[in-house]
């Protein structure tokens, strides 16, 4: 099965993207647009693998879990993945308290790892994406007024599950399916 890890976004900020992407869809008609049900923060996208894997991975995940705390984060600034004149893809970042994610990125890593599967190598910047370029209309769409574009800094969301999800492709745009949740564990 097709498989990723990524934090469930709490519906406030879903709410605050969906506001976002509204906006921004009247002046970028062409861009694919993430559905708010597919919103989410990926840790790692693991590509195609058995159940005997996935169940690897969530019997290490639990305990891993229980050894972090929910983080609180805001909206910052919107990015691109490629050039401004040329984008691929059209994020979200995060600022605030992202180090536990990074840390929690890195320590799935590993896990990943163990089970015989190899993490992407490229460095690992929480974001939530929001739109996808596609590839015909990439070259001349200048997106670099978008870097200055108003985000809501003001309001804080609370970090607090990430899911192994199962991805299955269909023509009308993929569905993520919740394989296993995994709940942090607030010690306060």
């Amino acid at each position: 099965m097709r498989c990723f890890l990524a934090f469930e976004l709490p519906n406030p900020l879903i709410n605050l993207i969906k506001t976002l992407q509204s906006s921004l869809r009247t002046k970028y008609r062409d861009l694919r647009w993430v559905e708010s049900e597919n919103l989410h923060l990926t840790l790692h996208f693991l590509g195609e693998i058995n159940r005997n894997t996935m169940d690897g991975i969530v019997k290490e995940c639990r305990p891993l879990a229980m050894q972090h705390q929910p983080c609180r984060v805001r909206a910052a600034q919107l990015g691109v993945f490629g050039r401004w004149k040329a984008p691929a893809v059209l994020w979200l970042s995060l600022q605030g308290d992202v180090e536990p994610i990074k840390q929690l990125h890195y320590q799935t890593a590993e896990i990943i790892k163990r089970m015989g599967l190899k993490p992407e190598g490229r460095p690992f910047s929480p974001h939530i994406t929001l739109a996808r370029i596609p590839a015909g209309i990439r070259e001349g769409l200048d997106l670099i007024k978008v870097k200055d574009y108003p985000v809501d800094d003001r309001q804080q969301f609370l970090f607090s599950v990430f899911t192994l999800y199962t991805s299955e492709l269909r023509p009308q745009g993929p569905v993520y399916n919740p394989y296993s949740r995994f709940k942090l564990i607030s010690r306060t």
